[in-house]
Formats: structure tokens, sequence, C-alpha cells
């Protein structure tokens, strides 16, 4: 962090009135100072703003805390005398400031990414209005002007893609993530370039000039920040295009509409009498509601009108158009890290509810212990408020303490989440500083309430001479005993729910583990390569660069197989295709089935460990000019098509009967969406039929991984300047499918272990804070002839009351917690009484491990010490 930030972030921090009055002249001076004063007088600047801070907030504090002292008399004497009072107790003090620490950390954490995710709102004019029109359907060009003139309740509409290009300025070639979308874009969002213009719909015509607007970063980055930038010709080349002249220049805080890693713009190509204008469907379609208009009140108009496109095409399937729906743009996004996100809430939720229990116990304990106290104060005039208000005085700083510390425990599980799940934490990081730290002090008062009320009022309600007649030796209260109990027993019931959810999750990634992906999920090595459109401008130039390639990777020294394939399994995006079985009836009216497909080159099937089942794979016979068109099945695809035969030899029709796709090959199912995703057929064709610019490489080496070095010169053999990218090995993609599941694990595991640890200590704290108070007790039934096992037994007995309430707490929970991770789980039941009942047996010896140590202590004492102290 700059010195310049670090100082606005003390000056932000600042109370608000004094900001108003001073905070303009606090910047001049420091801007004066960080250009003439040295470090000499950056430092002496931080001292003064220091001691500014401290006394503003002093003083603001002392004005808040005047204002809450009310009939409790809750005045800076009480505060002090609290404060005195926790600082003569160190070990009391540090258990409750590091558990309420914990808890508030944890849900000032948990809050900031859900902060981040799901309640920022999108930084766009009016973002409210924005929705995606159709989001389970791409749309085509003519479908985005469909929806700009037919659409009532719209303002206007417009349509973006992601496209994939080479840049060749500035270094070494390198791939840029690009936009491509209607010129209406930046218009629609209330966005405009920081350098430059916009675009206009003269940029969309046929045989316009290519012209592209760059983001901040990439205009920082690869050109220096130069305004001459503009108007100039740069080499970003993708399809159809290999040079664009730059017209703009994003501002620094423009946020692209889907994903931060967009790095360019560029308009997409509108002619009506373009043979793909109503055919090609690949953008997500983007609207702006007329005012007043809401989601749910454009959707009967938008359902109308996907039912009208269904009628005249065969692209829309009966179940997509059912389920066609507008969705606010800023659902749009965040469903895959909902789960994780609300699972770290809930777990944050968890570990503060059993710190606030355990704070109550100490805090209840500690207030027992001092009823003398309170009794003299009594004695001499002071109200039964004044101890309730003494109590809330010491809850509410040590609730103060423990946000300060949560923060900091915030910080660290953004550091460790940042490493573990980098997907989970924006890249701009966690504003924890912002409206995450009015959380934090919003639950520092919560907790000192919840853990203070009772306390307060046992302390209120105690009759002082009653008090004053009992000694270290007396007998709790019964309320009180079952106050204790309670607290406890709800520890243990929330840490049951806990783990449960742990064993739950555990068993699931177990479960998604164990599925077959269809391949092996070895250590070959995986990239990405683009063929770049400068030097390779049409189909057939891309289509021989992937051949070359593929048998430069095979050529190389240590290679045992290598080919191309246009997506990895498991990384998600369906291609999907209708097609025509052999000897397939297609009922009238009906529509004919669809196959996903993958594009590869020969080799790819062996490199990625296909295993085989009929025929023969894809080999370079398959891969010949002018030769028919081969491709290679799934399981799933052959039994389905064709049950009972061999699907070598048989076809895919074209629509008007012909033979198209020859089957050499029927192969494994692959999980190409994931272990928990439905198989669908498959097929695999040639990378021929349609030569798609970038593609993925898979490389199997003899005894490892090769070299990235070594696969990225094969690739430089063929065509120089060539970038590769998202280099891996196939076990670690295959890895990566199961990090999420992998990431709920670890919450549920790291909430389960912190509730399970705060459980015994409440445990511990109930059944010790007994053994203390009935030391007399103890002595007489020893000198009277009680054995040290009998007692044992006895202490030990205090806990049965304990486990039975919180095991029916845990299992009523663990139903609740098994229903909220139902469409998380896989291959496990919501409500398992296996994972419920090792759960309870768990807690349960944790729970007497806890209680058996100062039983064991009570089991020891000394008859005649124990009077004596008496």
């Amino acid at each position: 962090m700059t010195f310049r930030r670090l100082y606005a972030l003390l000056l932000y921090l600042l109370p608000a009135a004094f900001r108003r009055r001073f905070g303009r002249e606090m910047r001049e001076e420091a801007e004066w100072v960080l250009r003439h004063g040295g470090r000499e007088g950056r430092a002496g600047l931080m001292v003064d703003l220091a001691r500014t801070w401290v006394r503003e907030w002093m003083d603001e504090a002392g004005a808040a805390l005047r204002a809450l002292s009310g009939g409790m008399g809750m005045g800076m004497g009480s505060f002090r005398t609290s404060l005195r009072g926790l600082v003569r107790t160190p070990g009391f003090t540090v258990a409750v400031v590091v558990t309420l620490g914990l808890g508030i950390g944890a849900n000032t954490f948990a809050f900031g990414l859900v902060d981040a995710f799901l309640l920022r709102t999108l930084p766009y004019d009016q973002p409210d209005e924005l929705v995606a029109i159709w989001p389970d359907q791409l749309f085509s060009r003519e479908m985005v002007r469909s929806a700009q003139e037919e659409l009532s309740g719209l303002q206007d509409a417009a349509g973006v893609s992601a496209a994939l290009l080479t840049l060749q300025e500035g270094g070494d070639p390198v791939e840029v993530f690009a936009q491509e979308h209607t010129t209406n874009l930046f218009g629609l969002l209330g966005a405009r370039p920081l350098l430059g213009r916009d675009f206009t719909p003269a940029d969309a015509e046929a045989g316009a000039e290519p012209v592209t607007i760059l983001t901040h970063e990439l205009w920082t980055a690869r050109f220096g920040a130069d305004p001459e930038v503009l108007g100039r010709v740069i080499e970003l080349g993708g399809e159809g295009h290999v040079r664009r002249r730059v017209i703009g220049v994003m501002p620094s805080d423009h946020a692209p509409i889907r994903g931060s890693r967009v790095e360019a713009w560029t308009p997409v190509t509108l002619d009506p009498a373009d043979p793909d204008w109503d055919d090609s469907y690949f953008m997500t379609g983007l609207g702006r509601l007329r005012p007043g208009q809401t989601v749910a009140g454009f959707q009967p108009e938008q359902k109308a009108w996907a039912q009208r496109l269904a009628e005249g095409s065969d692209w829309f399937a009966d179940e997509e158009v059912a389920r066609a729906r507008p969705v606010g743009w800023a659902e749009l996004g965040v469903a895959d890290r909902r789960p994780p996100l609300l699972m770290a809430l809930a777990a944050a939720a968890l570990i503060l509810l059993v710190a606030c229990a355990n704070v109550a116990n100490l805090v209840l304990a500690r207030t027992i212990g001092r009823e003398r106290e309170f009794s003299v104060r009594a004695a001499l005039g002071s109200g039964r408020s004044r101890a309730a208000g003494l109590v809330f005085s010491e809850t509410l700083l040590l609730g103060l303490a423990g946000s300060l510390l949560g923060v900091g425990v915030a910080l660290l599980l953004e550091n460790r989440v940042a490493v573990i799940a980098p997907d989970l934490v924006p890249e701009s990081g966690l504003d924890v500083l912002g409206r995450p730290l009015i959380v934090a002090a919003g639950l520092a008062v919560l907790t000192a309430l919840l853990a203070g009320i009772g306390p307060a009022l046992h302390s209120a309600g105690r009759d002082p001479a009653e008090a004053m007649s009992g000694g270290r030796g007396a007998q709790l209260s019964r309320g009180t005993r079952r106050l204790q109990s309670t607290l406890a027993a709800g520890q243990l019931g929330l840490a049951t729910v806990g783990i449960v959810a742990t064993l739950l999750l555990a068993r699931s990634l177990a479960s998604l583990a164990a599925v077959d992906p269809g391949f092996e999920a070895g250590e070959q090595l995986t990239f990405r390569v683009t063929a770049p459109a400068f030097s390779h401008p049409e189909d057939e130039d891309v289509e021989r660069f992937f051949r070359e390639a593929t048998v430069a990777l095979q050529e190389t020294p240590g290679v045992r197989n290598a080919g191309f394939v246009s997506r990895r399994p498991m990384m998600g995006g369906l291609s999907r295709i209708t097609a025509f079985p052999e000897g397939w009836e297609v009922a009238e009216g009906d529509r004919p089935p669809e196959v996903t497909h993958r594009l590869v080159t020969p080799g790819y099937l062996e490199a990625i460990g296909m295993r085989l089942l009929d025929g023969s794979y894809l080999g370079p016979e398959h891969d010949v000019e002018g030769a028919a068109d081969f491709g290679v099945v799934t399981r799933t695809a052959a039994e389905r098509f064709w049950p009972g035969e061999s699907a070598v030899g048989k076809s895919f029709l074209a629509p008007g009967g012909v033979p198209w796709l020859t089957i050499v090959g029927v192969v494994e199912d692959v999980r190409e969406q994931g272990p928990a995703v439905e198989l669908l057929p498959a097929a695999y064709i040639m990378h021929r039929n349609w030569p798609w610019r970038t593609m993925f490489a898979v490389v199997e080496a003899e005894g490892g991984t090769l070299p990235i070095g070594e696969a990225e010169a094969a690739i430089r053999s063929v065509q120089a300047g060539v970038p590769v990218a998202r280099v891996s090995t196939v076990s670690t993609f295959v890895e990566n499918a199961l990090r999420p599941t992998r990431l709920l694990v670890y919450l549920a595991l790291v909430a389960g272990s912190v509730t399970l640890l705060l459980g015994a200590l409440g445990v511990y704290g109930v059944v010790a804070y007994g053994v203390s108070r009935r030391t007399r007790e103890l002595g007489v039934r020893a000198a009277l002839g009680a054995g040290a096992t009998r007692i044992l037994r006895s202490e030990l007995g205090r806990v049965g009351p304990i486990l039975a309430m919180g095991g029916v707490v845990g299992v009523v929970g663990a139903w609740f917690a098994g229903r909220g991770l139902e469409s998380t789980l896989f291959g496990v039941d919501a409500f398992e009484p296996i994972s419920v009942g090792a759960a309870v047996l768990l807690l349960a010896a944790v729970a007497i491990t806890a209680a058996w140590i100062p039983a064991r202590r009570a089991a020891r004492v000394d008859p005649v010490e124990a009077l004596r102290s008496e």
C-alpha cells in the first residue's frame, strides 16, 4: 500500500464531521509534504494524523457512551471501572477477546465476500434497470434487432460476446481477451471513453474499417499510456480481421459487462445480407428496462417474444422456451459463487453464535464470582441497574476489542482464501475497511448485548443479602445452573451442525472424486494456442497451422502422443449440433436429437487417454484433404442411436439424407462438463470441418510432463510469434473441477473445528466452575467416605443433560443444514443417520473429555484443605 493510499484511508476513517471541516486542508497539506517534505516530513505527517485520529475518535466514543449511559448509569466512570477490572483479569479478557475476534472476523470476512459479489451494485447508470433478456439462450444478430424493435418493455437492447485476439504490439505476442458487441453497448450502460470516441453504427457496417477501444490497463501496460495511440492502426488479430484502428480508451474504473479480464472491445458486424445473420448464435442479450418497469412485469412480454421466435425456427428447444425468463444483470455471474458464499456466511454465523454462548458463559461465571462486590456496592447505595450497567460496559468493551481483532482476522482470511480459492475473492480485493468494517462494529455491539444480557439480568436480580451470606463454596441457584447448561448445550448443538455439514460435504467430495472421468488424468501437458490472424487469415490457413503444429509436437523428442481439441474436458461450455443418425426415425413434429461435439486433430484422443471400446481412433489417414468426414462417438451416443449394434461404419446424415459423418470408433463416455453433470451423446469431429482459431494442446510425454519450453519451441517452429497460454496438466484441471466442493468442505471444516473447540471449552467451563463453587461440598463428601471414583462419576454425570439437550439441538439443526446443502451434494442424502450419528458420538467424546479434566480434579479434593479454605 502506497503512502498516499494509507494516508487517504486513515483520513477517510476520521469522523465525518471532522472531515467536512478539515479534510480538504489536510489533503492539501499532505500533497505538499509528498512533493517537498521528504521522508521526515512524511513521518511527521503520519504522527500528526495518528494523534488526530485517536483524539477525535476518543471524543466520538465518549459522546456515544454518554448518550448510551441511560438509566443503567453507564457513564465514563463505569467504563473506567470496567477497564480496570478487565486489566486485572488478563486470562479472562484474552479468552473473551480471542473468542469474539474469531467470530467477528469470520463474519466480517464472509460479509465482505457477500457484499462484493451479491450486494454491491453494478458501476453503471441505473444498474437495477439492466437485465439479461434470455440468459439461457445465445442471441443471433437478428434476435438482437428483434428485441430492440419488438420488446416495448425495454428502452434498448444490445448483444455482447467474448473474443480471443492476438496483440502483436509493444512486446511479445500475447492473448487479448476482448468483447465483441453491438455498437450501442456503452450508450446502454451510460459509459463514455476517457480518450477518443465511442463506436458508431457506421463501425458495424459491412466493409467498415476494423476499429477497437482499449481498456485503461492495456493502454498503460502495452502502450505506455501514450495519448498518441488514438488513430493508430495496431496488429490486433482475430476472427475476420488482422489490424484494427484504436479509436478510444475507457476509464480505469470502467467494469466490463461480462467479467474483469476484458482488455479490448470490438464492434459486431451488422449486415442483414450475411448468411449467418439469423443463424449464428453467439451473443448474450442485454437490455435496459423502461423507467417503472420491473423484471417480473417484463417477463410475460419476454415469454411471448421467445415463443414467437421458436415458432419460426428449429433452433430453440421446447424446454428452453418454457424456461425463458429475464434475469437482473447483477444476478448473472454469481450462480457458481453463491453456494460457497452462502456457506461461508452460514459458517461464520455458526461460529459467532457459539462464540456468543461461550462468552455469555464466561461473563456469567465472572459475574457470579463478583456477587459480593455487587452486594457491597448495593449496600453503599448503588442500585441494581448500576450492577447491570457495569456488566454491559464490560461486555461492550470486550466486544469492541474483539471487533478490532476481528478486522485483523478478516484480513488474514482474505489472504488465505485468495491462495486456496482465488476465484472466490475479487481481483480488486475485499473492501474489509468499508461496509464490512461497519458490520464488525455492529457485531461488536450485538455480541455485547447477546453475551451480556443474561449475566446482567442475573446481577440485577440477585438479592444482596443472599449474596453476602454465601461463600466460595455457596451453591449456584437452579436458574443459574440451568442457564449455564443451556448455553453449553447450545454450543454443542451448533457444533454438531458444523460437524454434520463437514461429513456430508466430505462424503460428497469423495463421491465426486470416485467418478470415472472417462480418460487418464495424468501429467499430460496442456496449453492453449491461437492461430494468429495476421498470418492465418483464412480457414484453410488455420486448418494447415494446427495440422502442422500437431505433427511438430508429435515429433518432439520424448513425446508419445499429442493433439489439439476445441475445449478441454471439464472446462464447461457446450457445442451442440442437430444429429440425423443413420436409421433413426424422427416422428413428425418431433425435434431431431442433438449431439455435443469437440473438434480434434489426430492424436488428441490417445494423448488425453480415452479408452477405445470399438473401431479405431482418428488418425492422419482421416485428416486428408478431400477425404470424407470422419468422427468418433461416445458410448452413450452409440447405445442411444444404434442400440444392440456396432456404431462403427454408421453415419450421421445431412438434412437431405446424404451421409455426412462416418463413425470410425467408439470411446468411453467423458465427463466433459464435470463429474456431477449428466452424460450426453457426444462426438469428436476432425478440426478441418470447422477450423477453430483457438485450440487446446494435450501432450503425453514419456516418463512425466514435457517442459513447456520444448512445446513452445515446437509450436513456434511452425509460426513465430504464436502466444501460448493456460499452461497446466490434465490432472490439475481435473482437480480444479472438484475445487468448488473442496472449498465447501474447507469452510465447513473450519466452522466445525472452531465450534467443536468452543463447545468443548463451554462444557469444560461449566463443569470446572461448578467444581470451584462446590469445593466445600466435595470436601465434606470426601470426609464422609465418598471415594474418588464415585465423585468422578458424579461430576461426569452432570454432563448428561447437557449432552442430551445438545444432541436434540444438533439433530434438528443437522436436518436443516442438510436441506440447505442438498443442491451441492453428490451421491449423498441430505440427512444421513450415519453422518449425524458420527457427529453426535464425536461431540459426546469431546464433551466427556472436556468434563473429565475438572471432574478428575474434583475427585482429588483434599477434605482438610477444602474445609480450611472456607
